[in-house]
């Protein structure tokens, strides 16, 4: 046997030599590293000297760098052609015409007063994309310098908190001269001074109308009326003609215009103001055009007063949000012997359908799903709720996490008025759905349920709310347009339970017999199903029945009211026909080119679309119709014969939200009973039906704390007389 000398030896020495050896070894490299991390941080510029280099680069130093009017001799800078810019409002005469848009610029505040310009936007186009991105790396990346406190980018688009859109000015194109004219945002009083001319002189082209009017307001601008405002909007008249798009993209989705770059801000600015004057109607415009460029103004109305907002109450709804998530994820763990995220769909689905063996969802509720597990949708967590206590855990956990979500959401989004009040300015939408039902976003406050989470929606001091919302709208549409005499008898009615009467219909019992609340709803869930054109398996899924049961339903509500199932036939038959419906009342169209299509899934979806968009879009014609008669109550001018332009006191009522069928004012507490009686008119008296449209008033201090009953007013006027 050969023994290694060297090797032997080393085997042999002490072990107290290699651990100091180890020792001593350890300490050299911290050292080294140390030493390497130090040179390293040495050579690396501070997050401050990083963002003053930024802000030092070509075109990121000043706001109004690159607008360079000289390079854009088509241009004048209206602060120093005054009289160019009022000669040619005369030009125009009394049909003068003006493309009106705003510039925007996006800005990172960060170190004080250090100010890191990025890339252009306008209502008609967005920023360049590479712009965005460098922005949004500035924020994150200089967070904790910020001027604003907004902490580091979170990954969402919309919530760069240290990125602001700052507006620059508003340029403006007369179609008499095309002379364009920068008016800069800077000076505050003269800007301000000429948009009131152009919205009281001119008849305004624009995209996107409720941003220009919205920005215009914030300007300084006090003569924008929506009554008498004179707009052509091309993103709606885009979205008229094909509303299953909502032309979010820019003038540039609508074909009216070549792509052009932000390179050259005002050549951009100025080619899509161009474009935009090729909207402008020859003769009369349609109805349609007219009555939805109207509420477009009324919105951006909407949008530049907002809603009150109190965040000390938002912050204890989040707490108590938070407290509950807590409580259900133990609760949870209990209930089913393990512990999973209750968060992710995929744990869910494991332990409902893998561990506790429930009823697997059909077809039709995977129908749309992009996930490989099998569903755990609202409706289907629903259905299982019977079955195991577990499906409503998981409910009630979505609901908690949803209301701490919206609390941070809203919250991030308050402005702090002059007032030092905080109110949330939502963007209010009119070409995100096809029926033409609005919508908000940005944050979206229809979503906030008849929950607590109102509660954070206030009145300021010495306001109160008024709260006014459409009685069963969408049924009493359909009994109009059915023509079903017993319905139409039915909803006629001043007093009982409409469902109820409606299930006794059904049942062939006198309509005042009394009914289970369960009854009730699967009446409500039924007649509700029709509106929406809804068929026997989606029927099923909602009520968490076989389908033919849910089928036997829909059979008993057409024996009940023969005539509307006579009338969904004939509007399926006409779809066929012309491969679109119109909507009888505003003549506004949609388009349903599936209609004929050899797949099922698709064609029912088109039938389905066909009667949904007649009743729903009728519905939304309404609603427009009530807040186009509300803006001439307040305003100058004359929409209907019932209402005398002005007869509202603007100064003591504010429209502040539409919330589905429901209109939310903020009023002088002294006021209320006057408005009631104005918002009753108003509401009730849009569009005259077979039925009534009666309405339900609200009042209270919160938008969750209103008394749902007339005697609230009553109380009110009681107060004020005595």
């Amino acid at each position: 046997m050969f023994v290694d000398a060297d090797a032997s030896a080393t085997r042999k020495r002490p072990a107290t030599t290699t651990t100091t050896t180890t020792r001593e070894g350890g300490e050299k490299r911290r050292a080294k590293a140390k030493a390497k991390a130090k040179a390293k941080a040495k050579a690396k510029p501070s997050a401050e000297a990083e963002a003053m280099a930024l802000a030092f680069e070509t075109g990121r130093g000043d706001a109004m760098e690159g607008i360079d009017f000289e390079k854009n001799a088509a241009w004048c800078d209206a602060d120093h052609s005054g009289e160019a810019f009022d000669r040619a409002l005369e030009d125009g005469g009394e049909d003068a015409t003006c493309a009106l848009g705003v510039l925007r610029r996006d800005v990172a505040r960060v170190a004080g007063d250090l100010e890191i310009w990025f890339g252009y936007s306008s209502n008609f186009r967005d920023v360049d994309a590479n712009e965005k991105k460098a922005a949004k790396k500035a924020a994150k990346r200089f967070a904790t310098l910020s001027a604003v406190g907004g902490d580091a980018d979170d990954g969402d688009d919309d919530d760069a908190s240290a990125v602001d859109r700052a507006v620059l000015g508003f340029g403006a194109v007369m179609a008499s001269t095309g002379e364009a004219f920068f008016l800069r945002a800077a000076n505050r009083a003269t800007t301000r001074a000429r948009l009131e001319k152009i919205f009281a002189k001119c008849r305004v082209v624009t995209y996107h109308a409720q941003d220009i009017v919205h920005a215009a307001m914030d300007a300084g601008v006090t003569g924008v009326d929506a009554s008498t405002t004179r707009v052509v909007d091309c993103r709606i008249d885009a979205w008229l003609a094909n509303p299953d798009r909502a032309y979010d993209g820019g003038i540039a989705d609508t074909g009216a215009c070549k792509d052009a770059s932000w390179s050259d801000a005002l050549g951009c600015f100025q080619s899509d103001l161009t474009a935009a004057l090729s909207f402008v109607p020859r003769g009369d415009a349609p109805l349609a055009r007219d009555v939805e460029a109207k509420v477009a103004v009324a919105l951006g109305v909407l949008q530049h007063h907002g809603v009150g907002f109190d965040r000390t109450r938002a912050d204890e709804q989040r707490r108590a949000a938070n407290r509950r998530v807590e409580e259900l994820e133990r609760e949870a763990q209990k209930c089913i012997g393990v512990d999973i995220n209750l968060a992710s769909a995929q744990q869910v689905a494991d332990v409902l359908y893998n561990k506790l063996k429930l009823p697997t969802p059909s077809a039709h509720a995977m129908k749309g799903s992009k996930s490989s597990h099998l569903s755990t949708s609202v409706e289907v967590l629903q259905s299982l709720v019977k079955h195991h206590h577990f499906a409503q855990i998981v409910l009630n956990h979505r609901g908690a996490l949803k209301e701490r979500a919206m609390c941070d959401n809203y919250d991030k989004s308050a402005v702090i008025a002059a007032d030092g009040r905080a109110r949330i300015h939502t963007q209010w939408n009119n070409t995100k759905t096809a029926t033409g039902r609005l919508s908000s976003s940005h944050p979206n406050i229809q979503q906030v349920g008849r929950g607590t989470m109102r509660n954070c929606f206030v009145a300021p001091t010495g306001r109160t709310f008024i709260a006014a919302d459409y009685s069963q709208i969408e049924l009493r549409v359909l009994a109009h347009l059915s023509g079903d005499d017993r319905l139409i008898s039915l909803l006629r009615q001043a007093k009982g339970d409409v469902f109820v009467a409606i299930w006794n219909a059904g049942k062939g019992l006198p309509l005042d017999a009394p009914a289970e609340k369960s009854t009730r709803d699967i009446a409500k869930r039924t007649a509700y199903g029709i509106v929406y054109g809804q068929h026997a398996t989606g029927l099923a899924e909602k009520l968490g029945v076989p389908k033919s049961e849910a089928q036997g339903y829909i059979a008993a509500f057409h024996r009940a009211f023969p005539k509307v199932n006579q009338w969904i036939t004939r509007v399926l038959q006409r779809a066929e026909q012309t491969g679109a419906v119109t909507l009888p009342m505003s003549g506004r169209h949609r388009a349903l080119p599936k209609i004929h299509s050899k797949v099922f899934s698709e064609r029912s979806e088109a039938q389905r679309q066909a009667v949904n968009t007649i009743i729903q879009g009728t519905a939304a014609d309404m609603m427009k119709t009530a807040m186009l008669r509300w803006t001439s109550a307040v305003g100058a001018g004359r929409f209907a014969n019932d209402v005398a332009p002005g007869s509202v006191n603007k100064k003591r009522v504010t429209l502040v939200a539409q919330i589905h069928d429901e209109l939310l004012f903020e009023v002088d507490e002294d006021y209320v009973p006057e408005c009631a009686r104005a918002v009753k008119n108003v509401m009730e008296n849009a569009i005259k039906l077979a039925v009534p449209t009666p309405i339900k008033l609200a009042v209270g201090t919160s938008w969750g704390e209103l008394r749902e009953e007339d005697s609230a007013v009553d109380e009110a006027t009681h107060l004020i007389e005595a």
